[in-house]
């Protein structure tokens, strides 16, 4: 198996699937927690908030990281 070379495309396209799937897993549970536990409301799930915005997320976030680490 190959190694990935920081500053490689591949490196990139990585960063922003792990950053992304993360975001998905993630956010939808802390935002129950929040609804739940903290502000006492409903919990709503929306493909907007809880996909398509950590897919965003993860894309800026990626990128970022990616040309900090050239």
């Amino acid at each position: 198996m190959k190694k990935i070379k920081k500053g490689n495309k591949e490196h990139l396209i990585i960063l922003i699937v792990a950053i992304s799937i993360m975001g998905i897993i993630l956010y939808p549970i802390f935002d129950l927690i929040l609804a739940r536990c903290i502000t006492n409301s409903s919990f709503v799930y929306s493909i907007h908030s809880h996909i398509i915005q950590p897919i965003i997320f993860g894309c800026t976030t990626g990128t970022v990281f990616w040309i900090a680490e050239k």
